[in-house]
């Protein structure tokens, strides 16, 4: 009895860990993109300098592009070439405090005032949100980012629009059409060992006799 006890113990610790496993396995292709950070309650309508550290802590391990952008409600009078006139820094701080500037200097990522009509920064709206891209971002996992945003020229009548500071990361969609062959190969495997499983725990209750 001893035995069979034994047996479906370890049984039953083995599944477990399959299932953990296929849970797990196909990891960040499974959910490329962690939850958008935000700085809420920005004021754009004084000259100052808006600093933040986005807590990127809940984007474990992540490393590549992100992007800062500025948010406001779709109603909002805001447009590039109005009185807003914004600059912007991004450094990241390593372990040891040494510093770098991450901001992409690409041209549809960059620009040292974001906000100018010229430009030629990504737009983007969806629902009742509108968002002015600010830039593009590189992300170290080992580093933390101190971004500062100068309100050169500000804009009071954005009170009223929601402003905010969004920072999220840009999924990279190479493995996306393979997906699919992926989780069926995955759930093909879990399948067989399960099968293997359950075939080994009768052989050994058997024995167990």
């Amino acid at each position: 009895m001893a035995r069979r006890i034994i047996v479906l113990a370890a049984g039953v610790l083995v599944l477990a860990g399959l299932t953990v496993g296929r849970s797990t396995v196909l990891g960040r292709l499974e959910n490329p993109v962690g939850p958008t950070l935000v700085k809420e309650d920005v004021d754009l309508g004084s000259a100052q300098v808006i600093t933040w550290e986005p807590e990127l802590e809940r984007w474990p391990g992540f490393e590549g592009e992100g992007r800062l952008a500025l948010a406001v409600t779709r109603d909002c009078p805001l447009q590039r070439g109005g009185p807003l006139k914004l600059a912007v820094t991004i450094t990241g701080i390593g372990p040891r405090g040494g510093e770098s500037d991450r901001r992409i200097r690409e041209w549809y990522l960059h620009a040292d005032a974001p906000m100018d009509a010229t430009s030629g920064i990504w737009e983007s709206g969806y629902g009742n949100v509108h968002e002015f891209g600010l830039a593009g971002v590189t992300i170290r996992s080992f580093e933390r980012l101190h971004i500062g945003v100068e309100v050169v020229e500000p804009d009071p009548r954005l009170a009223t629009c929601f402003p905010r500071l969004q920072f999220s990361q840009r999924h990279d969609g190479t493995f996306d059409e393979l997906l699919p062959t992926f989780r069926v190969t995955r759930d093909v495997i879990f399948g067989i060992l399960v099968c293997s499983l359950a075939a080994l725990m009768w052989f050994a209750w058997r024995r167990g006799q």
